[in-house]
């Protein structure tokens, strides 16, 4: 992984962010709570909160349809967009400009997704107990407990409302150097290590 937000990215860049992204496989909708988090956007918009979304991913058309129909049912058209799968450079290059990760999922595995959002600059919305939820004493982000609708709207606003916040906190994490443990060489190096001690 070559990532990282360079360090001289300011309030410029902040005010450049207007869209969020999610970014799944359209066959893991329902673990990664793409519909509630529709829903969620939904409820912000009657509460006078636009959040933008855009939705990277590919897989089965009716589950496209589906995915489709929740975003015409709660009238967010407007807002959120079907992205269609990218190739994971051009993705990358999208985190680099994102305003944030939304992915609520749930059993998620490390999540990669959100380390790559991380080192772009870019906060996160995640399901805590799962993913990097505990590897960073500040969250850099919002943590949902379930998919409950109400959790991911509440979150939502939480992450809107107070995003330059978040924002610096993840610009911070990115100047500490943490975020360096994650990237392929020093994950490679600390296997090898391992296996040499084995």
């Amino acid at each position: 992984m070559c990532l990282g937000v360079d360090a001289n990215q300011g309030e410029s860049d902040l005010i450049s962010r207007q869209r969020y992204v999610s970014v799944l496989s359209y066959h893991q909708y329902q673990r990664k709570g793409i519909l509630p988090l529709i829903q969620a956007i939904g409820e912000a918009k009657k509460q006078g909160t636009n959040i933008s979304l855009d939705i990277y991913g590919s897989g089965p058309e009716e589950i496209k349809n589906k995915i489709q129909s929740q975003i015409d049912e709660v009238d967010c058209s407007d807002l959120i967009r079907l992205q269609g799968q990218v190739k994971r450079q051009e993705l990358l290059q999208i985190l680099k400009k994102t305003k944030g990760l939304l992915l609520p999922a749930v059993n998620e595995t490390f999540g990669m997704c959100y380390i790559e959002s991380l080192a772009s600059g870019a906060p996160i919305l995640f399901h805590s107990n799962t993913g990097i939820d505990g590897y960073f004493a500040n969250k850099p982000g919002v943590s949902v407990n379930d998919q409950a609708v109400t959790s991911i709207t509440t979150a939502l606003l939480d992450l809107d409302s107070n995003y330059s916040e978040y924002f610096d906190l993840v610009t911070e994490l990115n100047q500490s150097g943490r975020l360096e443990d994650f990237f392929a060489p020093n994950v490679t190096s600390q296997y090898l290590k391992v296996i040499a001690r084995v």
